[in-house]
Formats: C-alpha cells, sequence, structure tokens
C-alpha cells in the first residue's frame, strides 16, 4: 500500500466517521425534538387535567357549602319552631297567672269606684 492510498483510505475513513458523527448528530437532534413535542404533549394533558380536577373541586366544595346551609337552616327552623313554643307555653302560664288574679283585680276596682262614688 502506497502512502497515497494510504492517505486516501484514511480520508474515507475520516469521511466515514463524520458521516457516522452527523448521522448520531440527527439522530440525537431528532430524539431531543420528540422529547419536547412528548414535554409539550403532557404538559397540555396536566393542564385540561388540573383544569378538570379544579372543576370537580369547586362543585364539590358548591355542594358541600349548599349541604351545609340546608343543615343549618333546618337547625334553625327546628331552634325557632321550639322558641315559639316555649314562648306559648310562657304566654299561657302568664294569662292563667292574670286570669288567677282576675277577681282580685274587679274586686278592688269596686271597691276603689265605691269608695270614690261614696264620698261624692
Amino acid at each position: 500500500m502506497s502512502i497515497n492510498q494510504a492517505i486516501k483510505g484514511g480520508e474515507d475513513l475520516s469521511l466515514d466517521a463524520v458521516s457516522d458523527i452527523r448521522a448520531t448528530e440527527q439522530e440525537a437532534e431528532q430524539i431531543r425534538k420528540e422529547a419536547a413535542e412528548k414535554a409539550r404533549t403532557l404538559v397540555q394533558q396536566a393542564v385540561i387535567e388540573a383544569e378538570g380536577l379544579e372543576a370537580s373541586i369547586i362543585q364539590k366544595a358548591k355542594q358541600d357549602g349548599e349541604a351545609a346551609l340546608e343543615a343549618a337552616r333546618l337547625k334553625a327552623e327546628e331552634e325557632i319552631s321550639r322558641l315559639l313554643k316555649d314562648n306559648d307555653a310562657l304566654c299561657q302560664e302568664i294569662v292563667a297567672l292574670a286570669q288567677g288574679h282576675m277577681d282580685e283585680a274587679v274586686a278592688f276596682i269596686r271597691e276603689r269606684i265605691v269608695k270614690s262614688y261614696g264620698n261624692s
């Protein structure tokens, strides 16, 4: 093998190496692009899922809030009903107590009227 052939053979080897390097670089670039696209897709999917989850959480919170409000309303109505019954019972006691003193009051008023007209 002559020197020219060796150099030429070395050039072929170098060109093959450069060609392999370029092919590897292109493959690496393609892999990088695919990875970037996959990452964008994953981010988009994550955003969509997060928005759905957020909407679900908000809906659940509204339902829980409405249920709590309804429970509080029912409890308040029960308390109002109890207080009204207690108030009615107290009013009846007061009326009964007043009725018990009605005869005394009538007698007192008659006595006052008789004394007032008796002295005139």
